[in-house]
């Protein structure tokens, strides 16, 4: 994978950085992505589900009007 990968992972994110992340990652036009993320929402900042949703679609939306051809994996 050495050159060929992009990692724009940044340990402890809230879901509120998704879109900054993807942003990071989606001018690569990446053919697979795997988000994990949102534990520290759930765990510690109660976030509520409504905001959570919007966040997430807001992240997936960023990533694929950069790169529509990327598959996730969540």
């Amino acid at each position: 994978l050495a050159g060929n990968a992009v990692n724009g992972a940044v340990p402890g994110a809230s879901m509120s950085t998704l879109v900054g992340q993807v942003g990071g990652v989606a001018g690569a036009q990446p053919d697979y992505v795997t988000i994990l993320l949102g534990g520290g929402d759930v765990c510690f900042a109660a976030t509520p589900t409504a905001t959570f949703a919007a966040q997430f679609r807001a992240g997936l939306d960023a990533l694929f009007a950069a790169s529509p051809h990327s598959h996730v994996l969540v």
